[in-house]
């Protein structure tokens, strides 16, 4: 049979574990949500980062159609001087 000391004992354990076994899981956690942060951080980063191409992407298409216009007109105006020129 156990005495009072030893089943003292065995409770003090088993409060410790207990103890540790929640202390564990609060660090796990807190790990967690670190590890998420740094992840969302690295995540807005990474978009504004692809925005900025997207930007850059619209931007380099839209001078490309304005350059094409411009040059599709000067070539009908060049057509028209030399349509002049053979009257």
């Amino acid at each position: 049979m156990l005495t009072a000391r030893a089943c003292f004992l065995i409770w003090q354990v088993i409060l410790l574990y207990e103890i540790f076994m929640m202390l564990v899981q609060i660090v796990m956690l807190n790990l967690l949500i670190a590890f998420m942060a740094q992840l969302l951080g690295q995540l807005r980063a990474n978009a504004q980062l692809m925005a900025h191409y997207e930007r850059a992407i619209l931007v380099i298409e839209q001078e490309q159609m304005l350059m094409s216009r411009r040059n599709l007109e000067q070539r009908k105006k060049q057509q028209r001087k030399g349509q002049r020129g053979l009257r």
